[in-house]
């Protein structure tokens, strides 16, 4: 089933930084353009068909091989979608028809968005899948199979009642939808539900095969200071991928509602300070935290969690009179533009393997505040706080000279007064000699080096504490623990134990009588010491 699996995947259109805005975006599908400079006009229904028309060829040309690549069947198929497209967008009589603008996107008709879709997955359909029609059938197969597999996979604890519903009327509708496919196109609409649901519902569980499948085929690997709107595209059209309504589990739920009250924090705790409020914050989120517990943990359904949020936030609105405008594509070019500008001055090379990752979480985060932010409160003071945590990061010449410095300082404390009766002194004198002299040999503002060499010289510094005898004698039948070396300031625990039918006649402790039982203890060893004892009857 991999195989059909990389088919659907492999044929995802293009995805770009670009966030989704607003509430209505979380559950919404379909293909979205952003242009982030100006919208298409509708002074001419012509020119807004050559534009889809345009869209619609280049995905042709760009998902679509030759035709020796393809069986007759799947061939016809693709033509078909192509036909059936095309035939859409020249019937169309307003632009409305063929696609709608909300001021910062343009969504394709659903209609439309789909058969071009579609003509993408049949695209990637070639003979290496489908040689002829009869390959429908083990593809069919193999399809049930998979649905099975990711019925087996799902645990009803995961998941609370409203979603476990959705997931076993998806099962269902499947398996039925299964029965009637007749046609490539048929299963490609019914494989893209599968693992654009089902799917989804199984992420936690999910087999590692099909992680890494879904990873090479849909979800490149990006570095983190890739810039948030490409420099290429800030002035083009962009293409967004948009889900279609998920699943969630247990957890995804809980995390829903975290966010939910989260953004409402936000906004007492940014949004009021933008505008300078002397509202009582800590009343306000006590409010926010009742309103958690007595309304939103008994939502189950993720869409409403949010939709109860918005309300939420109304009503604080209403209490405060401080409004919290809708966060625009202005507002995101601007915030990503500042963002793009502060990660091109940095580098890992400036910096040690450990300096870098602390670096680059601290661009992550920013990042996803800005990729996700819907309100424009949420991004206040990001980038102000991005560069406070970055002020913190030492670069790699910074950081090797301070450990250096350190290091030194801790091996030439050995041979202080308070550790001189600790430490060997001429074995800790070594050390420190040898341990200097690593160190000035490491290559300059190797940090991951230097700290290497450093831990290895203070571990051997440490095991030169000096060790004390312990000694035990014994006369007479019993048994006494064994003479041994004891670490300075540590604890021992010297065991007496006389034999049957004999006491402990008497103890010595370095050379003083003691009154015992069993046993002696060295709360702190700190010199030579010696335990005699005589057994009688």
């Amino acid at each position: 089933m991999k195989k059909i699996i990389s088919i659907v995947l492999a044929a995802c259109l293009v995805c770009s930084l670009t966030p989704a805005f607003g509430a209505e975006a979380h559950a919404s599908g379909g293909m979205r353009i952003a242009n982030t400079k100006a919208m298409p006009t509708n002074d001419s229904l012509k020119e807004d068909k050559g534009f889809v028309m345009e869209f619609l060829d280049e995905a042709y040309e760009e998902y679509v091989k030759d035709k020796s690549f393809y069986c007759a069947d799947v061939w016809k198929e693709i033509q078909d979608s192509y036909n059936r497209s095309q035939k859409m967008i020249e019937s169309a009589k307003t632009p409305q028809e063929l696609f709608t603008t909300d001021g910062i996107f343009v969504n394709l008709s659903p209609k439309i968005e789909e058969e071009i879709n579609l003509m993408a997955r049949l695209g990637s359909l070639i003979k290496h899948y489908a040689k002829s029609k009869s390959d429908l059938k083990v593809m069919k197969r193999d399809l049930g199979k998979e649905i099975k597999t990711y019925k087996s996979l799902l645990n009803r604890k995961d998941f609370n009642d409203f979603y476990w519903g959705k997931i076993q009327n998806l099962i269902y509708e499947a398996n039925k939808a299964l029965k009637e496919i007749k046609t490539f196109r048929d299963y490609m609409i019914l494989a893209e539900e599968i693992y654009s649901k089902l799917a989804q519902a199984v992420s936690a569980t999910v087999p590692d095969w099909f992680e890494e499948i879904k990873f090479s085929f849909g979800e490149d690997e990006e570095s983190i200071l890739i810039p948030l709107i490409p420099e290429e595209d800030e002035e083009g059209w962009i293409l967004v991928e948009a889900e279609g309504e998920p699943i969630y589990n247990k957890d995804q739920v809980e995390m829903a509602r975290l966010e939910v009250i989260d953004r409402l924090n936000i906004y007492v705790d940014k949004q009021l300070d933008m505008v300078g409020s002397k509202a009582n914050k800590d009343k306000l989120k006590k409010n926010i935290q009742k309103f958690k517990t007595v309304t939103l943990d008994k939502i189950e359904d993720v869409d409403a969690i949010y939709r109860a949020g918005d309300k939420q936030l109304a009503a604080l609105i209403k209490k405060t009179g401080v409004s919290c405008p809708d966060m625009t594509m202005d507002d995101f070019l601007k915030v990503a533009k500042e963002y793009n500008a502060l990660t091109s001055g940095y580098s890992q090379y400036n910096y040690s393997a450990a300096k870098w990752t602390l670096v680059e979480s601290y661009f992550q985060t920013a990042k996803s505040i800005i990729q996700s932010a819907t309100k424009k409160y949420e991004v206040y003071g990001v980038i102000a706080e991005l560069k406070k945590n970055l002020k913190t990061v030492p670069k790699a010449k910074k950081e090797f000279n301070d450990l250096k410095k350190s290091t030194t300082k801790k091996l030439k404390s050995y041979t202080k007064k308070k550790n001189k009766k600790k430490y060997s002194q001429g074995k800790v004198k070594t050390v420190i000699k040898k341990g200097v002299a690593a160190m000035n040999k490491v290559e300059k503002y190797d940090v991951e080096e230097l700290q290497l060499t450093a831990e290895s010289y203070i571990a051997k510094a440490d095991r030169c504490i000096k060790k004390f005898l312990v000694k035990t004698k014994q006369r007479g039948k019993g048994s006494i623990t064994k003479s041994t070396k004891v670490k300075y300031g540590k604890k021992f625990v010297v065991n007496i134990t006389p034999k049957a039918g004999y006491k402990i006649k008497s103890v010595k402790i370095d050379g003083k009588k003691k009154k015992l039982k069993n046993k002696y203890v060295f709360k702190k060893v700190t010199k030579r010491h010696t335990v005699r004892v005589v057994f009688g009857k």
